[in-house]
């Protein structure tokens, strides 16, 4: 799918500075060097992934300008290394292993994936230059609001639906320290404004503006399915497409939720079926207790479902 607004010759002058890209270039080594050795030694076994080293590794990563990339390695110190968790370090040290091979190939990249490559490796996208793209108005719903402390750094991350272009997009919001973050729109809160896209691989992260309307309507290639072989499909489409995807919000219709041995599935017309996450009140998706009380309200019929994607598995929204 398209990034709404984004004009590549409008990009194509934006500076990225040599001598930092030298720097991440040598955190892409180290990385490269910290995988080869874990995945040589194995995950459950690996000594490289104890507490000192993790840190270790980590402050190295800031020191090459890769603030983003050790954030990343220092949580996994405060998640334990057990087989249920294989999938999740699978997805996070492959996200990591993309960085570092695109960083050390990055005069063949393309324009979009180097300006997504900068912005995950913690470059800042001026907001004048977003806000000058063309916007995408619409009635942009709420969906979920997920916030995050890593050290000083709290982020928070909310998905909104466009009620007309059917379009899944997310803002960000930072702080530092004790600052509190930017005062934000209530759940289930409609905002009729214009979203502004930042450049990357697909679209995703947007700015928000009250410029006049610009263009609206449903958009083609928006993620609703009712059958799950086709969804999986179309999620691998993305991954390939951009590397980084780390979360896609999606709506599946027509499927039934139910419950075997305390684990909940959904299972599409064609008994296919995805295994759905329950986590604890900290995470910002549908809990044990409140799928439980999905699960009574459905009865057994079928019915229409918004879940993301986040880091390798399926969870309700």
């Amino acid at each position: 799918m398209p990034i709404p607004g984004f004009i590549e010759s409008e990009w194509s002058r934006y500076n990225f500075s040599p001598e930092r890209l030298l720097k991440m270039q040598s955190g892409a080594d180290i990385i490269n060097n910290f995988l080869r050795l874990v995945l040589n030694q194995g995950l459950l076994s690996s000594e490289l992934l104890s507490a000192e080293n993790l840190m270790e590794l980590s402050t190295r990563l800031v020191d090459t300008q890769i603030p983003s990339a050790a954030r990343k390695v220092k949580s996994f110190i405060d998640q334990p290394l057990t087989p249920e968790r294989l999938d999740g370090f699978r997805f996070e040290l492959r996200f990591l292993g993309n960085l570092a091979r695109l960083l050390l190939k990055f005069d063949e990249c393309s324009l979009p994936m180097k300006l997504e490559i900068w912005q995950l490796c913690g470059g800042t996208i001026s907001k004048d230059l977003v806000l000058k793209q063309t916007g995408l108005r619409d009635h942009w719903k709420v969906r979920s609001i997920q916030v995050s402390r890593e050290d000083s750094l709290v982020s928070r991350k909310t998905w909104l639906q466009g009620q007309y272009s059917g379009m899944w997009v997310f803002m960000m919001d930072y702080s530092f320290g004790n600052q509190p973050l930017p005062d934000e729109p209530g759940y289930g809160v409609i905002l009729d404004q214009a979203a502004h896209f930042y450049p990357g691989m697909l679209p995703g992260r947007v700015l928000l503006s009250d410029t006049p309307i610009l263009r609206s309507g449903p958009l083609t290639g928006i993620p609703v399915f009712s059958d799950i072989s086709m969804m999986r499909r179309w999620l691998a489409s993305m991954s390939a497409k951009d590397p980084f995807l780390q979360e896609q919000p999606l709506t599946l219709q027509q499927a039934v939720l139910a419950c075997h041995e305390d684990q909940f599935y959904l299972i599409d017309n064609s008994r296919q079926l995805i295994s759905i996450d329950t986590p604890t009140e900290k995470m910002p998706f549908v809990t044990r207790s409140k799928a439980w009380l999905l699960y009574a309200e459905a009865g057994g019929r079928p019915s229409t479902f918004t879940l993301i994607f986040s880091k390798g598995r399926f969870y309700l929204l």
